[in-house]
């Protein structure tokens, strides 16, 4: 049972205080069990090979590196099915994970490839209405944080192919 405390105060106002401290307790640990649930689950499906569903899962658990791990040992065809079946606050989630990925020269190649397969099936105008939810400037944003390390990125190969052919020549 509850505690409550009954105050009087001026003006003749009587506040009712009630502690609530259980209830919150109580709401906490279902919130944590139903999260561990659905990790539970995310797993099922990882080992049930239902990619598809665990990327959707992973994504509404904020589960980035279990997402990046799993979309690694995906094929390009199996992250294009994946990517085109993605509603559009999944997509948003995807790209900002592919903004920190395209950070890092180790997560470098997943981020290019996943953006290659956004931008190869989401035209700019489908992409500001369903995944920006017409706010451009947060579209311009993204995009503009996803530029200087695709550049970086595509230098660095670029310098490597030419080497390569100086290898080959001699």
């Amino acid at each position: 049972r509850a505690l409550r405390i009954v105050v009087g105060g001026t003006g003749r106002v009587i506040d009712i205080l009630e502690d609530c401290t259980r209830e919150k307790k109580e709401e906490e640990q279902q919130a944590r069990e139903q999260i561990l649930l659905q990790q539970e689950q995310f797993e099922r499906h990882v080992r049930n090979g239902e990619f598809e569903e665990s990327v959707r899962l992973g994504l509404a658990l904020n589960m980035k590196m279990k997402v990046y791990g799993l979309l690694t040992q995906l094929d390009h065809d199996k992250k294009e099915l994946i990517l085109t079946g993605l509603d559009g606050t999944q997509l948003r989630k995807i790209l900002e994970y592919t903004e920190e990925w395209n950070t890092n020269t180790r997560s470098v190649l997943i981020a290019q490839e996943l953006l290659e397969i956004v931008f190869r099936h989401y035209p700019m105008q489908r992409l500001l209405d369903e995944v920006y939810a017409g706010n451009k400037q947060q579209l311009l944003q993204s995009l503009t944080r996803l530029i200087p390390y695709t550049q970086s990125t595509f230098d660095h190969y670029n310098t490597l192919l030419v080497n390569s052919c100086i290898l080959s020549y001699f």
